[in-house]
């Protein structure tokens, strides 16, 4: 894929002089044209592509109807934004069908994004929360489908017992049932794996894809002979994997950067950070800046708003170009105070002895 080349190590001084124009969506209404670049699916298979933004929606939370969750896709969809990102965890699944029905849209204009959660691992498992999915969307297929997590975060270090959590007002008290039998996360994977290289053979996914991922979890996918398309990090100004960035280059994967602003972070960054000068000089917001270095760097993304203009402000960022010296300003800066998760080496876990977060491995949680 000839746009691979605009993904390059980001502490170099190189820097891409333009994005890869491969197609781009007009919204005609509005909100700005945004570049699609093509995923990686089977020969046998229709070709798909994937906008480089796409409306992010995990929010809402603490609203049982999702109504912010509607209004915002609603109004992105009148106006002509047309990739939307969710997750069955998200619990606004019906929320952003009922929107997507009300908006008028055609199926055919829509890039839309799923992910299953970790305790729907499973053959049987992955099928059926798919099922579940593309119902409460109310549409037949998904674009993108993609593993959320690797494996279920555990309650204890090491982990000993079933994480006991709640999600969209249902209880998880038990390990899929391919851990039970197994005592494998590489054993659930695969066989989600087989679920949804089945489901895309059948039409019903355009491109598969995996988060969080690390190497190592992509590699096993690609010995079956299919091989994700996508891997969804958290990827920003201030932290980014250049391992990540070099291992999608070679493999034909699309990195998709999930809170590209650090949880807002950088949208209000201090008055004399480098980010700051930069979205002066270029007269645009901080947030743009933060944006434009990551689709720069050949890196998708999702980001969250709720309103039309900050939408705006987030498809914004493919009419400007950053000079090679900003890239590699940009690329250079500090980890923030806040980040939003944690990288696909180093994870969060819960110690159940304290009650607080901790860090863990992927050995530590289980996840090998």
């Amino acid at each position: 894929l000839a746009w691979m080349a605009f993904l390059v190590p980001l502490g170099t001084a190189k820097a891409p002089s333009r994005l890869p124009s491969v197609s781009v969506r007009d919204s005609g209404n509005g909100l700005p044209a945004v570049p699609s670049v093509p995923l990686w699916v089977p020969k046998s298979l229709p070709p798909v592509s994937l906008p480089l933004s796409g409306l992010g929606t995990a929010f809402g939370w603490g609203d049982p109807a999702q109504n912010a969750t509607h209004d915002a896709v609603l109004q992105y969809l009148q106006n002509g934004g047309r990739a939307l990102h969710t997750a069955w965890m998200y619990c606004n699944l019906k929320a952003i069908g009922a929107a997507i029905k009300e908006s008028g849209v055609p199926r055919n204009e829509l890039f839309i994004m799923g992910m299953f959660p970790q305790w729907h691992m499973g053959y049987n498992e992955t099928r059926a929360s798919f099922e579940s999915t593309v119902a409460q969307l109310g549409i037949d297929r998904l674009d993108l489908y993609m593993f959320h997590w690797p494996g279920i975060f555990p309650q204890n270090l090491p982990m000993t017992d079933p994480p006991h959590i709640e999600t969209c007002g249902i209880p998880v008290t038990e390990m899929p049932p391919c851990k039970q039998e197994t005592w494998s996360w590489k054993n659930c994977r695969l066989e989600s794996w087989r679920a949804m290289t089945e489901l895309q053979a059948a039409g019903k996914i355009g491109a598969l894809g995996v988060s969080n991922f690390d190497i190592s979890q992509m590699e096993e996918l690609k010995a079956t002979g299919n091989r994700p398309a996508v891997n969804q990090v958290e990827y920003h100004v201030g932290f980014h994997d250049d391992v990540e960035v070099d291992y999608a280059r070679n493999n034909m994967l699309v990195l998709q950067a999930y809170s590209p602003l650090a949880g807002g972070h950088l949208a209000t960054p201090d008055s004399n950070s480098t980010l700051a000068r930069i979205a002066t000089a270029h007269n645009r917001s901080a947030a743009q800046i933060a944006l434009r270095f990551i689709a720069q760097s050949g890196v998708a993304a999702v980001p969250k708003a709720n309103t039309l203009e900050y939408m705006a402000e987030n498809m914004g960022v493919f009419d400007f170009t950053l000079t090679a010296t900003e890239m590699v300003q940009l690329g250079s800066e500090p980890t923030p105070n806040k980040r939003a998760v944690t990288d696909a080496e180093s994870m969060m876990c819960i110690d159940t002895s304290t009650g607080k977060m901790a860090r863990c491995s992927y050995l530590d949680a289980g996840w090998v």
